[in-house]
């Protein structure tokens, strides 16, 4: 496979990280003091620069959807290896992005270093990362050691180790290594902890509801199950059960009173993360089957079962490039007909540059034997372009019949016409969900707008739906200022009444907020549907059982630690 030019990604890079940075004057010469800071990372553990005193610091801003980013990621592997046993704490600043693209992105890359959200923008703005990756060491009195913008090429490389083993020198031991430490608090790891992460929840045809959900110790995540029936839960029992990693579940309703499993795990020999389905007959799991046999790792694996009962899964695997390089992201398809899967389906269109990215895939059956599946696309339109002229993730949407044949590419949601309307006025879609009403796509999804000239980060769900052939009205604001850490979901009830969630900030901590598509076709206000005061609510999912009564699940995060809590909404 030929190479291709990067510009394009480099070009996105530049766009999104320049917005309003000439409204910030941050100290970021070498010898200044480092801008503090205090991000979340992927378990809602605090971190803050100056909880890292005595130690070096070594910051990587960027995205995963960044093309540098992703090129350059194996050599910060290579020297987080190379100061495994040196007072250097490396950190990723993830900019505008949630914890499931960044799980995907570190476990892909096989990175042990601490990945950090900056979800608002701010801490990127005030270091004036104005192109990516950007790197910043920071020495073991909190100022700045060396920076680096963009591309790296091998004497910036050169320089960066140089800097590292200068600061080293006055590093006085600090904290210890994979510690997540604030001014007032230092919680080393330990192999002991135990989070639990990454809810699903259905309902199976006799009302029962099913939760899956990760459980994780250290690196390694195993996949547990319970069962919500009569008003109670059952124990939780484990499914997986190899020492694999294991993450990622979705699940979907078999039709026949069943459910399948989706997700991934690096079970195979070759260590690629693979998709791997389980089926569950109402009484218990069948043996796992391999989706995928990858030469790279698959992930985002989501599920839909069609009105003949074959079972389709959609997931995004990395395509390496000629060189080995592995930055390419497609969107795929296969279905299972109860003995045999078919062959893999593209979805992603074949016609466009290699470093067009492609993630986040979810699908839906239609009432008519087909399934839908939509997907993000990070687009760089280029001179005859095929498609929609749009800037930046996008929502695209396409259908896929009985034969496996593909029905047209449609634009779902567009925010930015260019890379001048990006400087301008971006807003970026995520992670898209999708439910059938009426034989059409509707879709949900997180989105994010910076204001005129960076003024401010906003952050919503957006639903639309397909009204025909290419046609999507405007997308309909659900919900504001969630900054980005979850996926917002739909949930239907028996009744074919339909209902989306999500978490926000309320004071200082997240709840979970729901929006009710009423009778009218109008969406309703959000009302706050759970609380749990001192702690946060995260990815929140929901299943109505077999008395109409709402079965909500939440990763619930308190002082750092992650648990899987559950409540009923019966109104």
């Amino acid at each position: 496979m030929p190479t291709v030019p990067l510009m394009g990604s480099i070009r996105l890079m530049f766009v999104l990280a320049t917005i309003g940075a000439a409204a910030v004057t941050p100290q970021t010469r070498t010898g200044d003091p480092a801008p503090p800071f205090r991000l979340l990372d992927t378990h809602g553990r605090p971190v803050a620069l100056d909880g890292y005193r005595g130690a070096v610091v070594f910051l990587t801003f960027g995205a995963t959807w960044c093309g540098g980013c992703q090129q350059e990621a194996p050599q910060l592997v290579d020297l987080e290896h190379k100061y495994a046993d040196k007072p250097v704490h490396f950190f990723h600043v993830l900019v505008g992005e949630n914890s499931v693209q960044a799980v995907d992105f570190k476990k892909h890359y096989r990175s042990e270093a601490g990945y950090l959200l900056d979800t608002n923008y701010k801490v990127a703005k005030s270091y004036e990362a104005m192109s990516w990756p950007m790197y910043v060491i920071v020495d073991a009195e909190g100022n700045l050691a060396g920076r680096w913008q963009g591309l790296t090429k091998k004497k910036d490389r050169a320089a960066i180790v140089d800097a590292l083993e200068g600061a080293l020198k006055g590093a006085k031991g600090g904290p210890p290594k994979g510690a997540f430490c604030t001014a007032d608090t230092c919680v080393a790891p330990s192999t002991a902890d135990v989070q639990e992460t990454q809810p699903t929840l259905r309902a199976d045809a006799a009302g029962r509801v099913h939760l899956v959900y990760v459980r994780e110790r250290g690196a390694t995540g195993e996949l547990y199950h319970r069962i919500h029936d009569a008003g109670k839960w059952s124990e939780p029992q484990r499914i997986t059960k190899t020492a694999a990693d294991h993450y990622a579940p979705a699940l979907c309703d078999d039709r026949q009173g069943g459910l399948w499993l989706v997700w991934c795990s690096n079970e195979a020999a070759s260590g690629k993360y693979d998709v791997w389905a389980q089926h569950f007959d109402s009484q218990k799991w069948s043996s796992a089957q391999a989706v995928t046999t990858c030469d790279d790792d698959a992930a985002h694996p989501r599920a839909a079962v069609d009105s003949a009962g074959r079972l389709w899964v959609t997931y995004y695997r990395w395509i390496p490039w000629s060189t080995g390089l592995s930055r390419d992201r497609e969107v795929f398809v296969r279905r299972h007909d109860g003995t045999n899967w078919t062959d893999e389906i593209q979805l992603s269109p074949k016609d466009v540059p290699i470093h067009e990215d492609h993630t986040d895939p979810s699908i839906v059956a239609d009432g008519r034997g087909n399934v839908w599946v939509a997907w993000v696309w990070d687009t760089h339109p280029q001179r005859n372009w095929p498609y929609p002229a749009t800037f930046g993730q996008t929502m695209f949407a396409r259908s896929i019949d009985a034969r496996g044949e593909l029905g047209p590419l449609e634009m779902v949601a567009v925010r930015a016409p260019s890379a001048k309307a990006a400087m301008q006025n971006p807003s970026w879609v995520f992670a898209p969900e999708l439910v059938c009403r009426d034989d059409q796509p509707w879709f949900l999804a997180a989105g994010h707008t910076l204001g005129d000239g960076g003024a401010g980060t906003e952050h919503a769900a957006y639903v639309t739906y397909r009204k025909g052939a290419g046609e999507y009205p405007a997308p309909r604001r659900l919900g504001g200022d969630f900054t980005l850490v979850c996926t917002p979901r739909f949930v239907e009830d028996r009744g074919g009444h339909l209902a989306a969630l999500w978490s926000a900030p309320t004071g200082d901590h997240h709840v979970v907020k729901l929006a009710r598509l009423g009778d009218d076709g109008q969406w309703g206000d959000e009302q706050t549907a759970w609380t749990e005061p001192g702690a946060e609510l995260r990815f929140p999912v929901g299943a109505f059982d077999a008395k109409g009564t709402l079965v909500l699940a939440a990763t619930k995060i308190t002082a750092g630690k992650n648990e899987i809590a559950v409540t009923t909404v019966t109104k």
